[in-house]
């Protein structure tokens, strides 16, 4: 796991906001995540595959050469379990291994009160707009809004 900080503009944050986004609901969850309200499991996103926009590339990492986005926002009182990511539609479609990609999530703004993350023992609040957090498919993560104020979210998923 690797963290570091990416410039995000307050004209990009608010255009990020303004995104469409909608519920997408998950096709294969654990089953573990049967023991959580539905309700609380609604993540509403926007990515690459509704449309790709030129302006996503500002936020590629450096090294990376096939890469998918997902923008989430996370309204008060829902939640990401507990999980592990499998990476297998990622890596069906760019025809790479599952070993070679990884995922970072980037905060679009500052913490919030009742913003909440982690992966593996190590919990994350306090942060600042543009800090990100990476991980393989080998750790295991999780994430939640139990603020006032949703919670914006970029996933990228690279190799």
């Amino acid at each position: 796991m690797i963290t570091g900080n990416i410039k995000i503009s307050k004209g990009l944050i608010a255009k990020i906001k303004k995104l469409p986004f909608r519920h997408v609901p998950h096709k294969h969850f654990p089953k573990s995540w049967t023991k959580y309200p539905k309700k609380s499991l609604i993540h509403l996103e926007y990515g690459s595959k509704t449309k790709n926009h030129a302006w996503f590339d500002n936020l590629k990492p450096a090294n990376a050469g096939k890469v998918g986005y997902l923008f989430t926002k996370l309204e008060s009182g829902h939640v990401v379990p507990p999980h592990k990511d499998h990476f297998k539609s990622f890596a069906k479609y760019h025809n790479v291994p599952v070993s070679a990609i990884k995922r970072r999530l980037v905060f679009i703004e500052d913490w919030k009160s009742g913003h909440f993350f982690q992966v593996n023992n190590r919990v994350f609040t306090d942060w600042r707009s543009g800090d990100f957090i990476e991980w393989t498919q080998k750790d295991r993560h999780l994430g939640g809004n139990f603020g006032l104020d949703p919670r914006y979210v970029l996933q990228i998923t690279y190799c």
